[in-house]
């Protein structure tokens, strides 16, 4: 999006509107204030755009416009408003919110042409507006993709996707490893760069070159600054033999490139742009993980060590999801997904486990995923905002929701949707991992995790069958919940759940199967960990009293419920438990949202991590079949969670 304020320094002559606030911009060290604050300062105004007149708090650059959760004319629960549409629609994109602004940012990704992939990056500002464009239901929100001089956004090197990012604690955003494209071309990223939200530049760092180059891997920070990255896939050549020849003539030898999952550990030191194995104390022995033949498409988290308190010295690294490629020269030869349906690799369950200190790697002895968990499955810390149960029991960050992915794209050999798993964490404080044993909490008598199938009206059950939800990223968000304990806080985490698609299997012909996706997922879900139906169905127990689930293995009582977001807010009994009717649930404003990135933003106080967060759904693609397909319309929406307008605290 081109001329407007926020972003449009690319001037028609000298008394331009674009050259006036170049100078502005440049006057205070160029940090990328918001078109609305920069306009109420400076009182400059540029033809063609505006801030959003709606409320918000004056001089906080984010401050969202306030829109109503439900419909004035019906009253139904409608909280799902379309913003501007991306410059680049997009999907299987990564993205941050960074920035001394506090924006969103999208980096890369696919479009609609073919395998194609994206060097664009862009960010959304939902306090301006754009005049020349129709007003979207968001009443504001518009997406911004050049510099201060005009330009495209372009990252260094070319497109990339299967790429991390995170943010350094100078608010510069680090692009690692990645790949070009999505099939067979040999190039993996070794080339780190970075991104200034502040200044809208990049920077490749040159003079570092990772020691694998990777995809499919995953980062994460150490408490000196430093990143740990974790597996991923690697090019290799390899030397096959093509029996596809000629009758009577003997195969020919041919080399290829394959992509291998690895189980190599190396970190990226901030301070000096290097990278460098890590061996274990007073040992040359290198670090890898466990998984001899290396972990591709998982997910990491921290959790709470033996003290009980999430990002504190003890805490340590899980690992779950993601496969592993059987042989160098049986790895798969794209980077399509399916590798597991073509018997080139295995869905992992084993879980893993690194102290961030010793750097000692840890398999889970005592338990393990019960379904594989392959393309984009997500660990989800229920302690992220409280380690405290509503009781006052020390541990919620111990607590882990398991899910998405799926077990093959290609051919399953079973059900593929998934059902979420729920891990409580506990130590004795002796030997490695301090002792750490897992519990999946999976009691059919307390009814983990219930909840109705999502889709067409015709493939609901009520309460017949566990979320399942595949190809869309859960999020976080803080939410007031009231404690029973005087010295608790009244906050906690609800996990939601927004578009994706729920993926069934059915027989196909001559033994082939085929894929039935069981429709898009248009509504949405939130997983409340404080809500047991169980108890809440018994009629003299109350839905968040934990203790009456509190065992050795489980001592936090979490048994955790999904609710449909009907608009009701859970209360202490099941009376507003999914009660209305299906044909009036709140959908998303794209009936398909496939591979899109779910992010929390800030509400009308314009401050994240507070209890009028809303999400932004970024991208995502209208077919679920054909890996992404053309991009959804509208490519962006919000979503208002439920009660987030009263503020008032759940029971």
């Amino acid at each position: 999006m081109k001329q407007v304020p926020s972003q449009s320094l690319r001037s028609r002559d000298a008394n331009s509107c674009g050259e006036k606030l170049s100078r502005f911009v440049r006057l205070f060290a160029r940090r990328a204030f918001v078109a609305g604050a920069l306009l109420a300062i400076a009182g400059i105004g540029c033809e063609g755009s505006s801030s959003s007149d709606g409320p918000g708090i004056t001089g906080v650059s984010q401050s969202a416009p306030d829109l109503p959760e439900f419909d004035p004319d019906t009253g139904d629960y409608d909280p799902y408003y379309g913003t501007g549409d991306l410059n680049r629609p997009r999907y299987m994109h990564e993205s941050i919110f960074a920035g001394g602004g506090g924006l969103a940012f999208v980096f890369g990704g696919s479009d609609e042409r073919g395998l194609s992939t994206l060097d664009t990056v862009e960010f959304f500002d939902q306090a301006a507006v754009d005049q020349e464009a129709v007003q979207p239901e968001s009443e504001s929100g518009a997406w911004f993709d050049t510099n201060f001089e005009g330009d495209e956004m372009i990252l260094e090197g070319g497109p990339r996707i299967f790429f991390t990012l995170n943010q350094l604690s100078n608010g510069t955003v680090l692009i690692l490893g990645g790949t070009p494209d999505i099939d067979a071309n040999g190039r993996v990223y070794e080339t780190p760069q970075t991104f200034d939200p502040e200044t809208r530049t990049f920077e490749a760092l040159s003079e570092a070159e990772m020691l694998i180059p990777r995809f499919r891997h995953t980062t994460t920070q150490l408490l000196n600054g430093d990143f740990l990255v974790i597996g991923g896939q690697s090019n290799s050549a390899v030397t096959v033999i093509n029996e596809e020849v000629e009758s009577g003539q003997p195969g020919r030898q041919e080399q290829r490139t394959v992509f291998g999952s690895t189980n190599t550990i190396e970190v990226f030191t901030v301070t000096d742009n290097s990278f460098s194995p890590i061996f274990f104390p007073n040992s040359n022995r290198e670090v890898t993980l466990n998984t001899p033949r290396g972990r591709a498409g998982h997910d990491i988290r921290t959790i709470a060590g033996f003290d009980l308190r999430l990002r504190s010295a003890d805490d340590l690294l899980l690992i779950a999801g993601g496969f592993q490629t059987l042989s160098t020269v049986g790895a798969p030869e794209t980077k399509l997904w399916g590798a597991v349906g073509r018997d080139s690799a295995d869905a992992l369950l084993v879980l893993e486990f690194i102290d961030p200190v010793t750097f000692i790697v840890t398999q889970a002895g005592n338990v393990a995923l019960e379904q594989g968990r392959v393309d984009s499955p997500h660990i989800t810390n229920l302690g992220e905002f409280n380690d405290l149960t509503l009781d006052g029991v020390q541990g919620m960050g111990n607590a882990v929701l398991i899910s998405g992915g799926n077990n093959d794209e290609i051919c399953p050999e079973s059900d593929i949707n998934r059902d979420s798993e729920l891990l409580v964490a506990t130590f004795t404080g002796i030997g490695p991992a301090q002792g750490l044993q897992l519990t999946n909490v999976d009691d059919a008598q307390n009814l983990p995790q219930i909840q109705g199938r999502e889709g067409a009206p015709e493939d609901f059950f009520e309460l017949s069958s566990a979320v399942g939800r595949s190809q869309s990223n859960p999020v976080s968000l803080l939410r007031s919940i009231k404690s029973t304990s005087p010295n608790v806080p009244e906050i906690a985490s609800w996990v939601f759940f927004l578009g994706g698609t729920d993926v069934l299997e059915t027989e196909g012909q001559n033994a082939q199967c085929e894929f039935s996706f069981g429709g898009a997922i248009d509504s949405g879900v939130v997983f409340d960990p404080n809500y047991n139906l169980a108890n809440a169905r018994d009629g003299e127990l109350s839905a968040r009293d934990l203790s009456t689930d509190r065992t050795s293995s489980n001592p936090l009582g979490i048994v955790g419920t999904f609710l449909t977001l009907d608009g009701d807010l859970p209360t202490l009994d099941d009376s507003l438990f999914a009660t209305t009717s299906q044909f009036r649930w709140a959908s998303m404003s794209s009936p398909w949202r496939v591979y899109p990135r779910v992010m929390a933003i800030p509400g009308v106080d314009g401050v994240i991590n507070t209890q009028d967060d809303r999400l932004l759904l970024a991208g995502g693609g209208a077919d679920g079949e054909a890996q992404g397909g053309e991009p959804a319309a509208p490519s962006a929406e919000i979503f208002l969670p439920p009660g987030v307008n009263s503020r008032e605290p759940s029971d």
